[in-house]
């Protein structure tokens, strides 16, 4: 096998080479081992080209430039330069200031949601479909997901923070849905218009935070879901969508409620 190889690859130098990664050309296609061989160079150069894309990200960030597909709802994007600038659209920008203030005065995901839904406002996606806040004739609405209601409220864009979450080659991950700011990312103050205060921000994390300890504490914790006995029944009849179920918790953290929404 030594010699075979050595004619194959004169350039190794070596007139024998241990078996290794499973390779033997006894009872496999010695072809085997030029695919490892492939695989390992398009590897290395799908690495070359992740690190030089998060060099280039970071430098657009370095410059205050934002490097992302789609701004967070209430932005848009302008570009001055070599730099694409976050700027204040209005009418998504005041939805979100008034989510905040609903949540903050003690409205949860499924008032919220009711809320949105009544006044017939686009949820993110369609409005970057329609290009217009509010549904007119002929679009279709769709009720905003509890998801997208948690990430406006833990977005630190909206008090003009720009946000390189890469360090060292490594997508930080496992973030929390409280956790908004990490110490291994790197953070960008005062990069652009606020759209909330920092002081709404900071009560909103911290109402977070309070959630999460009593979410994870005593029985709630484990808490089982009762049987949907309306799953896939309940139908709204406006629009035909159906309901889906939310539960939540009451005040002392040992019984779930249930909304339909």
């Amino acid at each position: 096998m030594g010699n075979y190889l050595g004619k194959i690859f004169p350039f190794l130098g070596v007139r024998f080479i241990a078996v290794c990664d499973h390779y033997d050309n006894m009872d496999r296609d010695p072809e085997t081992l030029a695919v490892q061989l492939k695989n390992l160079v398009n590897e290395l150069y799908a690495k070359d080209i992740s690190v030089k894309i998060r060099s280039s990200r970071e430098k657009q960030w370095e410059r205050g430039s934002f490097c992302g597909r789609d701004p967070a709802y209430g932005y848009g994007v302008v570009k001055e330069g070599n730099i694409r600038k976050l700027v204040i659209e209005e009418e998504p920008a005041a939805v979100v200031r008034e989510i905040y203030r609903r949540f903050l005065d003690g409205s949860g995901y499924p008032e919220i949601i009711e809320w949105l839904y009544a006044e017939k406002i686009h949820r993110p996606g369609d409005y970057r479909k329609y290009r217009h806040v509010r549904q007119q004739e002929g679009e279709e609405l769709h009720n905003w997901h509890k998801a997208t209601i948690n990430q406006i409220l833990n977005n630190c864009v909206y008090i003009g923070y720009l946000i390189c979450e890469q360090v060292d080659g490594k997508r930080v991950g496992g973030r929390k849905s409280f956790d908004v700011i990490n110490d291994n990312w790197k953070v960008r103050k005062d990069n652009h218009e606020p759209i909330i205060s920092k002081e709404d921000f900071e009560a909103s994390v911290r109402k977070f935070e309070g959630r999460s300890l009593k979410y994870s504490s005593g029985a709630s914790k484990n808490l089982p879901l009762d049987e949907d006995i309306y799953k896939g029944l309940l139908v709204c009849g406006e629009c035909g969508a159906r309901f889906g179920r939310a539960a939540g918790l009451t005040g002392d953290g040992k019984t779930r409620n249930y909304q339909y929404v």
